[in-house]
């Protein structure tokens, strides 16, 4: 499992661009910044690795990099990527981020608490 994760970050330059996200990941971003700041730098810095890797193979595909170069540039930002993805407080702020976006919001009325009684055993 960990070769086939390892081969998708390898590759994913190749498959998906940072420019291609939709119009709300910024948004979403700037949300993250004030409310969950450790994320926020984590993503951040996700996202700033993936725009370098992009700028090194599109430079390596105008012949500006020798693939050579191109595999020592690389190296360190997979590693670091690679690093955060493995990072258990990223995994952890980014767990608790998805259950807290799926909660209803506690301001809102129109969903009442759920009740939950448990009949004393018999």
């Amino acid at each position: 499992m960990k070769k086939i994760f390892i081969f998708f970050i390898l590759n994913l330059p190749f498959l998906f661009s940072f420019s291609q996200l939709p119009f709300g990941y910024d948004k979403y971003l700037e949300e993250l910044k004030n409310k969950n700041p450790t994320l926020y730098n984590f993503e951040k810095r996700l996202k700033d690795i993936q725009k370098e890797i992009q700028r090194l193979i599109k430079d390596y595909q105008e012949g500006k990099v020798s693939k050579g170069d191109l595999k020592d540039k690389l190296k360190p930002l997979i590693k670091e990527e690679i690093e955060i993805i493995d990072n258990p407080e990223y995994r952890v702020e980014q767990r608790l981020e998805g259950i807290l976006r799926t909660l209803p919001s506690q301001k809102t009325k129109s969903t009442p608490p759920i009740k939950i009684e448990i009949s004393p055993e018999k």
